[in-house]
């Protein structure tokens, strides 16, 4: 599985769990930016040793 496929994975994962939690859509929307805004800055600075994982 790519990099592209396991955010596209993630990012439907977090959209489901959202949609299926009894929460105020303000606070579904705060949520889904965070989640968003985290895969970016991971994107952006990766962990050290992070690229190691997949080989």
């Amino acid at each position: 599985m790519t990099d592209t496929e396991k955010i596209a994975a993630l990012q439907q994962a977090v959209v489901a769990a959202l949609n299926a939690a009894p929460l105020p859509l303000g606070v579904k929307a705060l949520v889904l930016e965070n989640a968003l805004l985290r895969v970016q800055a991971a994107m952006q600075h990766p962990a050290p040793g992070a690229e190691e994982e997949d080989a």
